[in-house]
């Protein structure tokens, strides 16, 4: 009885590990299935069970990015043994000389993928050249190991054991991570530029980091923004403002602009306009917004107060003291300073009467 009960548990342990085996990389088969590469069958990903040299050539065709190019153009091939379905991705690759088949007439369509060929199709696709003895298909699984495209761990699996669907979906996945040969392009970089799938979605599966945005200098910015910037004077005051439409309105505080009998705008290349119309002013508030008669003027995009913090640079542009176009630099002091029942922020860059309605940045 006891050793009935042995053979038992042990059969229900090497079962669990089998099962385990052939399914351990779905995550990274779900995440290549956003993209259009990895799509399973008719049962699933199957990732349990080895795959043909057929399904090795779909997902091929799929990172080199030709999927589209092979459909439309449905290039011929002499194999009699591929099916309907897969017949232009193998046209693909033979008319772009990747594929020789097993035989002039055959292409092997339902024999087992191994290893060293699906792991030289990956390296093609990453511009390593066995023709040109960067790689051999005998050494395919080395060369890998050596570039970082399969991990130990995965390297020790595909020595010991046949290849699985289970295998080809991470290791589709860690080719898209890996750079093209000579290139600081990764595989998913340049299929994104190529429009194989967006950059969001790449991003969202994790082959790509997102891109962070360069951060301008005070220089930089200031010729980014200069031309929008606009001096205003009235009839008792002078100040500062901003275009935020191409049309001709302008941003300015509601101080500049009180109790004015005439306000001109003066723009950066030294052209004056008459204010036509004060749209919006708040007095509380202290902002006005005014429209001149002119089109196709450069402008600058609105923020988001609540996300400044404190300590961030801050670059201001105006007209103090009459000198146009100066331009002050410092940080915020704080987001949230109360000034008449609103709530304002506070800086530390140098301003002056003039500067009221001037570009923050």
């Amino acid at each position: 009885m006891k050793k009935a009960l042995v053979l038992v548990l042990v059969g229900i342990i090497l079962f669990t590990s089998i099962s385990f085996a052939g399914n351990q990389y779905e995550q990274e088969a779900e995440r290549l299935k956003e993209i259009g590469v990895f799509k399973g069958t008719g049962n699933g990903f199957e990732l349990e069970r080895a795959p043909t040299r057929l399904e090795g050539a779909i997902m091929f065709v799929r990172l080199l990015g030709g999927g589209a190019e092979a459909k439309e153009k449905n290039y011929s091939h002499p194999f009699e043994d591929v099916p309907a379905w897969g017949s232009y991705y193998v046209g693909y690759l033979y008319h772009n000389g990747l594929t020789k088949g097993i035989s002039s007439t055959e292409f092997g369509s339902s024999g087992i993928m191994v290893a060293k060929s699906y792991l030289t199709f990956m390296l093609r696709a990453l511009n390593y050249d066995d023709s040109a003895g960067d790689f051999s298909w005998s050494q395919a699984v080395e060369k890998a190991r050596e570039i970082g495209l399969v991990t130990e761990h995965l390297f020790s699996e595909l020595k010991a054991d046949e290849l699985l669907r289970d295998h080809v979906a991470v290791i589709s996945f860690n080719a898209l991570k890996q750079n093209k040969k000579g290139t600081t392009i990764s595989l998913a970089r340049k299929l994104v530029e190529d429009g194989a799938f967006t950059e969001a979605a790449a991003i969202s599966m994790g082959v790509i980091a997102e891109q962070k945005k360069k951060e301008l200098s005070t220089e930089e910015l200031v010729e980014k923004v200069k031309n929008a910037t606009v001096s205003i004077t009235t009839s008792h005051a002078s100040g500062s403002g901003f275009i935020i439409e191409p049309d001709g309105k302008i941003i300015t505080n509601y101080h500049v602009i009180e109790r004015s009998d005439w306000i001109e705008v003066t723009l950066y290349d030294g052209r004056v306009f008459n204010v036509d119309n004060i749209y919006y002013y708040d007095k509380a508030r202290d902002i006005a917004m005014l429209s001149i008669n002119a089109n196709n003027l450069p402008t600058v995009k609105l923020g988001n107060s609540d996300k400044i913090r404190a300590g961030q640079d801050v670059v201001v542009i105006g007209d103090p003291l009459g000198l146009s176009m100066s331009v002050s630099r410092g940080i915020v002091s704080h987001t949230k300073r109360w000034f008449a029942g609103q709530r304002s922020i506070q800086i530390d860059a140098a301003v002056s009467p003039g500067n009221s309605g001037e570009t923050s940045i």
